[in-house]
């Protein structure tokens, strides 16, 4: 498994929240729980009546809240309460046949805390109740900041940064196929100005023009002008500029386990808790990006640094190159998948601002 902490205290902590997209089905016996709710078996969610759709959507978000509620983990459909799981409507989402779409929003969980069982209790609260399917639009994303009242520093934001510019390509090789190439979730060295321009010099200049640059970066504002001003981005920076303080991972794909959500957590704090402390002298000479295997190096020794709650949250020989023809999607649909994401405002961050 992962390279483990030892009992020794952690070096540093982090806070994170996750969101996480999918469509589910209820099973047979399930089916009889919202019928209480008022639930008309007879409205799926191709019936041309939105009005029964929605409240049939509203009784399926109600069971999984009490579902997971009852599995020992707090959740509601309320999208302002701070302490609990958040059960909502995905609106970006298509649904088809019989799954209903739906997005599940954790509260904000600390590396010092249980949070992998947390993880592992609202996954068998699906399993026994509801089939999940997963769809081209489904994906998951990790917010992580220093700590639930804390913000970056700067010198942490700059070795961010600079990690995502050095370990991009790695990042983009060990994506399944379908996260590759994807326009709500594009590579930030192939978006943003500047950054895509020092980024592209390397193989010439090495990486020392790239690291000055980014260190010549001070305030929350430039971080987020630098690594780009939409938020449909694999790392995004603008909510550094607020309240919620996360820089948000939206390269992750769907998940219909808690092992496959453990796993994008995992890797997602392995690698910021390196990101924040790590001396990357030992590049600057380079022309190239760093290697898979540096990736799974670097995301290790971050997540030892978390600490005993963080050991085995992911399998970092697991991170390999897939190899397999990134998906293609079609132009209509992509387009339209675009058009939701981009409307969409994260819950997790409004959960965040409307409580601090």
């Amino acid at each position: 498994m992962a390279s483990s902490a030892s009992g020794s205290a952690p070096k540093h902590s982090l806070a994170f929240g996750l969101e996480m997209e999918l469509l589910i089905r209820p099973k047979e016996d399930t089916k009889h729980d919202l019928a209480k709710l008022g639930w008309d078996q007879n409205v799926g969610p191709s019936h041309e009546d939105e009005g029964l759709k929605s409240k049939n959507r509203y009784f399926v978000h109600t069971l999984v809240a009490e579902d997971i509620t009852r599995s020992g983990v707090g959740a509601s459909t309320v999208t302002n309460n701070y302490s609990d799981w958040t059960v909502e409507d995905e609106t970006a989402l298509g649904e088809t046949d019989d799954y209903w779409r739906v997005e599940i929003i954790s509260r904000t969980l600390t590396t010092t805390e249980n949070w992998q069982d947390e993880v592992d209790r609202v996954f068998n609260a699906f399993d026994k109740k509801w089939e999940i399917r997963l769809t081209k639009g489904c994906c998951m994303h990790i917010h992580v900041s220093p700590g639930r009242t804390t913000r970056y520093v700067p010198k942490q934001l700059q070795g961010i940064v600079i990690g995502i510019g050095v370990f991009d390509d790695a990042i983009t090789k060990v994506m399944p196929k379908e996260r590759k190439n994807i326009g709500w979730a594009v590579s930030n060295v192939h978006y943003s100005n500047d950054y895509k321009k020092k980024y592209e010099q390397v193989s010439d200049k090495t990486w020392v023009p790239f690291f000055n640059y980014v260190r010549k970066l001070s305030f929350p504002n430039m971080f987020h002008l630098t690594m780009g001003s939409t938020r449909n981005l694999s790392w995004n920076f603008s909510n550094v500029t607020h309240t919620c303080g996360t820089v948000e991972f939206r390269r992750p794909p769907g998940v219909k386990s808690a092992a496959e959500a453990k796993h994008w957590a995992g890797f997602t704090l392995g690698f910021v808790s390196e990101a924040i402390s790590h001396d990357y002298e030992h590049f600057k000479s380079r022309k190239d990006d760093a290697s898979v295997g540096e990736l799974q190096s670097f995301i290790s020794t971050g997540l030892a640094a978390l600490g005993e709650q963080c050991k085995d949250s992911i399998d970092t020989k697991t991170l390999v190159e897939d190899t397999s023809t990134p998906d293609i999607y079609d132009t209509v649909e992509l387009l339209e998948l675009e058009k939701k994401k981009k409307n969409k405002e994260s819950t997790y961050v409004k959960k965040v601002c409307d409580t601090t």
